[in-house]
């Protein structure tokens, strides 16, 4: 049995693993060699594998960090009071995690591969949804947004992920005040055209996996 000093330091480099594979497959992509994680690291191959015996086993790692931190943004966000605040701390949250980690389009598409049925993200339904209706009954978001509006809205960032810096972050911002302005209720808006996306088909969305306007 280690003791808790081993036991630490285990968890130390596991961490240290996947921070450093967040910004390695960055900035380059999710088949790198993981030879060269391990070195970016400063870890030995075999401490890599002791981990991560494969590809799939990185990956969902790398998703299950992904899904905690967005977990801490939907709790953030439901918690907070204003509801016009709660619309920002969400969408805000969700946005610096793409500006921070830049591989997590790749992450998210390749675990779908990998594993279809793993779809933790149906947790924060419910929660997005009551946090939309709550700042529509309170007058500040526009009357048609739904839930997926805003968790869609947050992937089309994804398209200056690997923006160098600084660009990414000052464009990532400017951006996104220019989506909260619109998203704000304003009768001088006209109807959103189509329906709103369901709950399966953001997922299948935003994992690259099938026809994502499928009726859900």
């Amino acid at each position: 049995m280690p003791d808790r000093a081993q036991r630490r330091d285990v968890a130390r480099n596991r961490e240290r693993l996947l921070a450093t594979a967040e910004v390695y497959f960055g900035k380059r992509s999710l088949d790198a060699p993981l030879q060269g994680l391990a070195k970016a690291a400063g870890l030995g191959e075999a401490t890599l594998f002791r981990h991560f015996p494969s590809h799939e086993a990185l990956v969902r790692a790398l998703y299950d960090r992904l899904v905690e931190r967005i977990d801490h943004v939907v709790t953030r966000a439901t918690a907070t009071e204003d509801p016009w605040l709660a619309v920002e701390v969400f969408l805000r949250g969700c946005i610096e995690i793409v500006v921070d980690s830049p591989a997590v389009p790749e992450i998210m598409r390749r675990q779908a591969v990998n594993d279809p049925s793993y779809t933790p993200g149906d947790a924060w339904v419910e929660p997005i949804r009551a946090l939309v209706e709550r700042a529509i009954a309170a007058g500040v978001l526009r009357p048609d947004v739904r839930g997926s509006d805003l968790v869609t809205s947050a992937q089309m960032f994804w398209g200056i992920a690997r923006v160098p810096e600084p660009g990414r972050e000052l464009r990532a911002h400017r951006h996104l005040q220019l989506l909260l302005d619109g998203l704000r209720a304003n009768p001088a808006h006209g109807p959103l055209p189509s329906r709103p996306l369901g709950a399966g088909e953001v997922h299948r969305l935003l994992h690259g996996v099938g026809d994502s306007t499928d009726d859900d």
